[in-house]
């Protein structure tokens, strides 16, 4: 627990924000997303009730937002006050972001753990994901990441 609340988080008041307003938007993008007829009819609600695949797609999105360079009015816009429910512009941009990913990893991973029937280890699922990250421009090692000496410098970022 002190690894990820150490003294960098009020130093990044606006990473709060953002953040805090991103995790509500993704999180409902998710849940509108799995209930669109595609979705809702098929394997994805199980396999994306699964805690660690949702971790990991919202990882993803998290960092989508916080590195993507289209993103920065939006990171702008939603980093200045909190909001008491999701965004509908934010849930909207998760949702797009969702069409990228969903489908694919429902196709995999119902492909590795052979229809569910099997458990997809940790370090097969890590390697997908890490893939998957690539492959969007999502760069998890050494990119942008709120609260970290990696965050975003938003003195420099506004002026």
């Amino acid at each position: 627990m002190r690894r990820f609340f150490d003294k960098s988080i009020p130093r990044n008041p606006k990473d709060i924000v953002l953040v805090s307003n991103l995790f509500k938007a993704i999180k409902r993008g998710l849940k509108n997303y799995l209930e669109i007829p595609v979705q809702a009819n098929s394997n994805a609600p199980i396999i994306f009730q699964k805690q660690i695949v949702r971790m990991h797609v919202f990882y993803l999105a998290l960092l989508h937002f916080y590195q993507n360079d289209n993103k920065w009015q939006l990171r702008s816009d939603f980093s200045r006050s909190l909001t008491k429910i999701a965004s509908p512009t934010l849930v909207n941009e998760a949702e797009s972001f969702y069409q990228k990913i969903i489908t694919r990893t429902r196709n995999w991973y119902t492909q590795e753990s052979k229809s569910l029937s099997v458990e997809i280890s940790k370090r097969r699922m890590d390697e997908y994901f890490a893939n998957v990250a690539t492959e969007l421009g999502i760069d998890t090692s050494e990119g942008p990441q709120p609260f970290s000496q990696r965050a975003i410098r938003w003195d420099d970022y506004e002026a």
